[in-house]
């Protein structure tokens, strides 16, 4: 399992944002940097109105964190995922609110990476 990776923004101790992956999880550190750095540019208010769950999605293909197959980028309301299997979208929702957990394993995956706003 040491390839499953979780990253998640957390703003008010709420989750916001979670992209998990099965495998080249170890990329989440890279990822997450990258993810970071453009959010950072933009305004609090303006941040996830700008930047889309697809832009997330192609953020993380540019990081080699995952793949088609296996990335998922969630949020309160919606997700990306573009594999060729039905993602079980009631799995990936029962563990949203925790940041840490993997939602397909529901273990703290090995690259698990936090962003804190």
């Amino acid at each position: 399992m040491g390839t499953l990776g979780t990253v998640s923004i957390v703003r008010e101790a709420k989750v916001i944002l979670k992209v998990s992956v099965t495998h080249d999880g170890y990329n989440a550190k890279r990822f997450s940097d990258e993810l970071q750095r453009l959010i950072s540019r933009l305004e609090p208010d303006l941040r996830f109105k700008v930047i889309t769950l697809n832009d997330i999605h192609k953020l993380a293909g540019k990081c080699e964190f995952g793949s088609r197959d296996c990335l998922v980028v969630m949020n309160e309301t919606e997700y990306v995922f573009h594999g060729d299997v039905d993602l079980p979208e009631e799995t990936y929702r029962r563990t949203f609110n925790d940041p840490m957990i993997h939602p397909v394993y529901r273990i703290v995956a090995e690259n698990t990476v936090v962003i804190n706003l």
